[in-house]
């Protein structure tokens, strides 16, 4: 999700400066069994690692095969020359290792990756700047994937450009990919999330195979099992199955409510009905029973889908002020105003910059104002254990 919260940190911030945002959302084919060993292992030698660490590599990937079994027939074994194990828990980061270097070929974009999962964004206040430069790197992308075996699929490739409304006479945006052209999209989905062009993420919780629909079918599966199994074992099987769902991105797209009179988004009103609902299973209680959401939740030691969303934010917070390698960074507050140090200074509190609604409510603000306002003992923990303790018991505080 660290990649995810990078890409929205960037666009809030062009978004503020005013500058139009255009990405290119790239699909590489069959990325993972492209890969070549030996050229990994030269570019493993050029950032550091000693001969060793390659020819462990180089055993790792090498000398595999593989058959293909139809019905009762199987076929003679095949020996692979390229690629990495589909599901090796090594894999994703021997790619990202291995692409690393695609940030050298581009001139004006950023890249933002995980695994095959790539993509790259220009800003520029005049809209034909930014396609012509996101043209521009486009075709040293290709030739970074071409020099490296990998294989992009320019049809597949989506191209947005965020928060920028075209005007009733102006036709649809296109811009040219390698030989292909490619139209403007309104929404794409990027690392198991829909994201739209206005970033309001309703194409997330309510589109053809949203959020809201995925939680749908979880809960029916839930509700078959439910007389076959101990309420223990179902509780496990909610976790795993569908909160697990509900928290994916869950910070990307929520604005935390601090206090009970601030409004209830209704895409969050809807998905704590989802939640109501799974709370009934798991309870065993029918609508007519008339439990508050409240005592649901304490009874199942769960929390609502607002407090989840602190908590995911908290936690994230803590980290970027706690370890120096996490990817997110927070700026805080000046230490002095007109000479004199400031309370919120001392408290280590985090700078909240962002005038437009969009942008309060983007992740690093939205979370940097969940962090100001919570208790020392979350700014204090010293362990991610003890942390997470204290978050939890925060969060428990919140509003539903």
């Amino acid at each position: 999700m660290t990649a995810l919260s990078s890409m929205q940190q960037e666009w809030t911030k062009n978004s503020e400066e005013n500058m139009k945002t255009g990405i290119l959302v790239w699909d590489l084919s069959a990325a993972y069994d492209t890969l070549c060993p030996t050229l990994f292992c030269k570019k493993l030698k050029i950032y550091g690692f000693d001969n060793n660490a390659c020819k462990w590599f180089m055993s790792f990937l090498m000398g595999r095969s593989q058959r293909v079994k139809i019905g009762t027939a199987i076929s003679d074994s095949v020996k692979l020359t390229s690629g990495v194990p589909q599901g090796g828990i090594l894999s994703p980061i021997i790619f990202i290792i291995y692409g690393a270097d695609m940030e050298e070929w581009v001139k004006q974009s950023c890249i933002f990756n995980y695994a095959d999962d790539t993509e790259s964004s220009c800003k520029d206040k005049d809209e034909q700047v930014v396609m012509r430069k996101l043209e521009e790197d486009a075709t040293n992308i290709l030739e970074f994937m071409a020099s490296n075996g990998l294989v992009a699929n320019p049809t597949k490739t989506v191209f947005m450009m965020l928060n920028n409304k075209k005007n009733e006479n102006e036709g649809t945006r296109i811009i040219t990919v390698g030989n292909h052209q490619i139209q403007e999209s309104q929404s794409t989905k990027l690392l198991g999330m829909m994201i739209d062009n206005d970033q309001k993420w309703k194409s997330h919780f309510c589109g053809k195979g949203g959020l809201l629909s995925a939680l749908n079918q979880r809960l029916f599966m839930v509700k078959r099992m439910s007389n076959h199994i101990s309420k223990k074992k179902l509780h496990r099987i909610v976790d795993s199955l569908w909160t697990s769902k509900l928290r994916y991105g869950l910070q990307l797209c929520t604005e935390v409510r601090l206090t009970e009179d601030q409004p209830k988004s209704q895409l969050v009103k809807m998905v704590q009905r989802a939640q109501n609902k799974m709370l009934r299973v798991l309870d065993g209680a029918r609508i007519s029973d008339r439990k508050s959401t409240k005592s649901l939740l304490e009874e199942q030691n769960m929390l609502s889908v607002n407090q989840m969303a602190a908590q995911i934010k908290l936690t994230e917070m803590w980290k970027s002020s706690n370890d120096p390698q996490y990817p997110i960074k927070m700026k805080t507050r000046d230490t002095q105003v007109e000479g004199m140090e400031t309370r919120s200074s001392t408290r280590g509190d985090l700078t909240e910059i962002g005038g437009s609604t969009r942008a309060k409510k983007s992740f690093t603000i939205d979370a940097a104002k969940v962090w100001n306002k919570a208790s020392e003992k979350i700014r204090t923990a010293k362990t991610l254990t003890t942390a997470k303790k204290a978050i939890r018991a925060h969060c428990k505080t919140l509003p539903i």
